[in-house]
């Protein structure tokens, strides 16, 4: 049983207790499988689809050399077995990426818009699909997904704060007002009944 605590905030001398009590979630983790080849990926993202889960490009390093990777794995939940699967796109190191979207990042090691990429994509039914182009670099941005859009937010060169939105129905991108911080893929955040929440690193 996890345990459950009243939690109390003391602030110059003020107490409030929440009227919410928190739960301790407790457990263990477990190996369920090992990444094929020895390869190690970083600055990649990741998806999933149904009982697949879907890992790849970004940085790949086998022992010490470091190449961009425009490579996917999958993960088979059911037969516990990494899988190659083709990828009909070009590298994307340090691009953002939801549940089944993903976008942006860079062509190469380079960071300058001129090595951005606007390609943005859609894992659908095992098979990645190109969707309409991103309007500006998302380098290093954050993005998350609701059931009708992709929000996508910062992305460097300028756009720490700007904040696009992808309709899944229209295949379009429209910006929106800006965030009020700066925004990357660093910044932490989560989700909660419905909304999405960046915490401030300055404050």
């Amino acid at each position: 049983v996890s345990p459950v605590v009243q939690v109390r905030v003391v602030s110059q001398g003020r107490e409030m207790v929440l009227p919410q009590p928190f739960e301790y979630t407790t457990g263990k983790f477990s190996t369920i499988g090992v990444f094929p080849e020895g390869l190690r990926l970083f600055e990649n993202v990741a998806l999933q689809e149904g009982r697949d889960f879907y890992v790849g490009l970004g940085n790949l390093t086998q022992g010490s050399a470091q190449n961009l990777n425009n490579r996917f794995w999958k993960y088979d939940f059911g037969s516990g077995t990494w899988n190659e699967v083709s990828f009909p796109g070009g590298n994307h190191l340090r691009a953002f990426s939801t549940g089944k979207y993903f976008g942006g990042g860079s062509l190469s090691f380079s960071i300058n818009p001129g090595s951005a990429t606007l390609d943005f994509w859609k894992l659908e039914n095992g098979a990645f699909v190109k969707l309409r182009d991103l309007p500006r670099p998302a380098y290093w941005a954050a993005a998350f997904e609701t059931a009708d859009a992709v929000f996508v937010l910062g992305g460097g060169f300028g756009a720490e704060k700007e904040v696009l939105k992808y309709s899944k129905s229209t295949d379009t991108w429209t910006r929106i007002n800006d965030a009020p911080i700066s925004i990357n893929l660093n910044v932490m955040n989560f989700h909660y009944q419905g909304k999405q929440y960046f915490i401030d690193q300055a404050s």
